[in-house]
């Protein structure tokens, strides 16, 4: 089963509010059993018509649906499977997306990458296409270089797994295992639809092996699941999507009173949202912030990540966690671990479903872009729920011992697997050691223009792009962040409708070998583009030279090399170069030094691979100022504005 989907969609099953209608499995057709998400049925259903069927047609559509049902219940292979004789029977775009998917969720990456191929020959403007082959081709070397350098032991809990879904494993001060099922525990145990499981309760592992629910009343006839103590263990907060308001039947954050007899439910936290479900309860070791998973209105996806803060006995209104988080996709099941916040999500960049990530606060206050825990913590399948088991004995052959919650092995439901690291070969990334992160702040402005036109504007719109691994639009900002690997090149190609394009060439630094606490590399740069209109004059901003010489000073190469990526990323471009002084001084002199400051920045421009067949000086000297002023008159800072070096630009129309 796959347990994201469980708890963000159970709202589906509940909108009408009959609890009934929840629990009951009646006789459907496998239409009606897939809309109302009763998948494992409808599964079986759709068999039965695809073993049936003679037109192609039918044959695609009901492969198809057998696939999605089997999908909902993370049974990637099969899913594929059937995903691949609905092509088969029927090409279609829709079901090669949803093949090359679920190929990626079941680790078969050289297949699923072949199946994105397909996709983007077809659709060569679809960005996300290229971003998945290059994230497939990036998780098989990946996989591949660990494999090689680490020995990790991953094993499923015996004295926990059962046939059905165990998940989201806790350990108490006392390392007493607690975790949350959907075993059956009679014969006449209600059945919930999505699964043909019993519904959800909290559980806990007893000193002599045995398994029992969690005395109290907290766990009813529906589902509770997920919860964290507080920092003294006298409360828990769970997911509840028991009816304790009659009026609200979504699934909600509930407050239980723990003792080691029993757990009562206390309240249900007041968080707002209306009609959405809370759930995935993380506090953090103050116990004064909680975050959570919520599907309320005004996110960014399908289910987000919020925090609340406590101020008396009351929570804040939460806030919705920033984009670099939060994505259209899905967050979910975060859990506390010191400042660290770990999460999973299946619409960051990852493996295949629900990656586990981790964050935290920087000094600044901003939250630090996600990091994927990556193999072998993260699979094709869903992987959450990250817990360090505080029972390990520690020794030299044993770096760390983690649980978390996996559907990798394609069991009956989701397992709690322990995985222990034994070589001390590999980069730990769940360890202290410190994090570099390096950053690059990129902000937009549109070339300086003279003549009516306004000088570095900001601009936003910006289509970016790196090779196969990078397609981001900055929408309706002028600047971006993006968070670049360590040791690496990039080369940036930047665009924008009727300006020219403009590159950027990069290579970050390694990762300090004398790392003693996290650290974050800001690199800003300002990339301007340069609106198409030809014999329009920009300037080049901070271009200087020394006074009454032609000499370029060193920090004019700056801005001079933004000249020389302009023209190699638009070869069709020539441009006629200007030097422009201010009216002081002779008007002859001014003339032969305008002439030999075009010739100095020509010179540089030629050193740097640039045609000079491409441009043409033009000594302006003081004529054609930029401010019209009677030169007596000229503020210095009209002067310094009249004193500058520009281009015009020409399209070369015979290439």
């Amino acid at each position: 089963m796959k347990k994201v989907e469980t708890f963000t969609l159970f709202v589906s099953f509940c909108l009408l509010i009959v609890a009934s209608g929840c629990k009951s499995l009646k006789k459907l057709s496998a239409s009606q059993a897939f809309q109302s998400k009763e998948y494992a049925l409808a599964e079986q259903l759709y068999t039965k018509k695809y073993n049936a069927a003679k037109k192609e047609e039918d044959l695609a559509s009901f492969a198809y649906y057998a696939g999605k049902s089997c999908l909902y219940q993370g049974k990637f292979n099969a899913a594929a499977a059937w995903f691949q004789l609905s092509s088969d029977a029927v090409q279609d775009p829709k079901t090669t997306l949803e093949l090359a998917f679920s190929l990626k969720r079941a680790e078969k990456y050289d297949a699923a990458a072949i199946a994105f191929q397909n996709l983007s020959q077809k659709f060569p403007n679809q960005p996300l296409y290229r971003r998945e082959i290059a994230i497939c081709k990036s998780n098989q070397d990946w996989i591949k270089r660990i494999d090689s350098t680490a020995q990790f032991v991953i094993e499923g809990l015996d004295d926990v797994n059962t046939n059905y879904s165990e998940f989201c494993p806790v350990f108490d001060r006392a390392s007493k295992l607690y975790f949350s099922s959907d075993r059956k525990q009679t014969n006449k145990s209600e059945l919930y639809a999505w699964s043909l499981h019993p519904f959800m309760d909290i559980y806990r592992l007893k000193n002599n092996g045995d398994v029992e629910k969690i005395p109290g009343d907290i766990n009813s006839g529906d589902h509770e699941a997920v919860f964290c103590f507080n920092a003294d263990e006298s409360i828990a907060l769970y997911t509840s999507c028991s009816s304790h308001d009659a009026d609200n039947t979504y699934c909600k954050i509930a407050q239980a009173k723990v003792s080691s007899f029993r757990w009562e439910y206390d309240h249900t936290l007041d968080l707002g949202g209306g009609r959405s479900n809370d759930k995935h309860p993380a506090l953090h070791h103050s116990d004064s912030v909680l975050v959570f998973s919520s599907d309320r209105s005004g996110g960014i996806g399908k289910t987000d990540l919020y925090i609340s803060y406590l101020n008396g006995d009351q929570w804040s209104k939460p806030e919705l966690l920033p984009a670099r988080i939060n994505t259209e996709g899905q967050e979910l099941f975060p859990v506390w671990q010191g400042d660290t916040l770990y999460f999973s999500s299946d619409g960051l960049p990852g493996f295949g479903s629900l990656d586990i990530f981790k964050t935290y606060r920087l000094s600044s206050g901003e939250w630090a872009s996600p990091q994927n825990l990556k193999y072998p913590f993260n699979s094709g399948a869903d992987d959450f729920g990250l817990t360090p088991d505080t029972t390990l004995a520690w020794g030299d052959s044993l770096v760390y011992k983690y649980l978390f919650t996996s559907n990798r092995f394609q069991t009956k439901g989701d397992d709690i697997l322990s995985i222990s690291l034994l070589s001390d070969k590999s980069q730990d990334s769940l360890t202290s050691k410190p994090i570099f992160s390096i950053r690059l702040q990129l902000n937009f402005y549109s070339a300086g223009m003279y003549r009516g036109g306004i000088s570095k504007a900001p601009l936003d719109s910006i289509l970016i792009t790196e090779g196969s691994s990078i397609t981001v639009n900055t929408g309706t900002k002028n600047s971006i962040t993006l968070d670049l690997p360590a040791n690496s090149t990039f080369d940036f190609k930047f665009g924008r409708r009727q300006h020219l394009n403009q590159n950027l060439s990069l290579n970050t630094v390694a990762v300090p070998r004398d790392l003693t606490h996290d650290s974050t590399l800001i690199i800003v740069q300002e990339i301007s583009l340069t609106p198409f209109e030809e014999n329009k004059e920009f300037v080049l901003e901070n271009v200087f030279y020394d006074f009454d010489k032609a000499n370029l000073r060193e920090e004019s190469h700056h801005a001079l090399d933004q000249l020389v990526r302009l023209l190699n990323s638009n070869p069709k471009v020539n441009i006629r170069l200007g030097a422009h002084t201010d009216c002081r001084g002779d008007e002859t002199y001014n003339k032969k030094l305008a002439v030999a400051r075009a010739d100095s920045v020509i010179d540089y421009l030629v050193k740097q691979g640039i045609s000079i067949t491409r441009m043409t000086p033009v000594p302006y000297g003081e004529d054609d100022p930029a401010i019209n002023c009677a030169c007596a008159d000229c503020t210095e800072e009209q002067h310094q504005l009249n004193r500058r070096t520009t281009f015009t630009i020409e399209i070369d129309r015979s290439r």
